[in-house]
């Protein structure tokens, strides 16, 4: 979690999230720093994403809330909403043993990541945690 920190404050980049599972990124991470941290959508109810992302109600039914496609779009129209130089969004259930998605949008580029998961809630939000830091690192190295 650091290591995310330390790249963010060096390369001078902002952050935000959207977050359909209820993961509460930033509080794990433990950013109070408004100038690196710009925010979290957070809510698990699709009417809220729709609404306040400005995402087609007609994409979300065709692929559901629990798709890669619909996570990939939610980073997107997270970093525009949050005008963050990076966006992680979550989308997927964590209750149950099922796969989730992640994306991550940096600059022009968003990759999507699907894992499976177990049937602890804790051990899922923990995981999806450490994948989000995982991915972001690797995405703004590779940039």
């Amino acid at each position: 979690m650091d290591e995310l920190l330390r790249v963010l404050i060096k390369k001078d980049l902002t952050i935000s999230c959207i977050d359909f599972l209820g993961v509460d990124f930033a509080s794990h991470m433990a950013i109070d720093n408004d100038s690196i941290y710009k925010g979290t959508l957070s809510s698990s109810q699709p009417d809220v994403i729709i609404r306040l992302l400005d995402i087609d109600a007609q994409v979300v039914n065709y692929y559901g809330c629990d798709s890669q496609e619909l996570a990939g779009l939610m980073a997107i129209k997270g970093r525009e909403k949050f005008q963050s130089d990076i966006c992680l969004a979550y989308s997927g259930y964590l209750a149950q043993e099922d796969d989730i998605y992640l994306a991550v949008a940096y600059h022009d580029k968003v990759s999507t990541f699907c894992f499976q998961l177990s049937s602890i809630r804790n051990q899922n939000i923990e995981q999806a945690i450490l994948l989000g830091i995982e991915k972001t690192l690797r995405m703004i190295n590779e940039i």
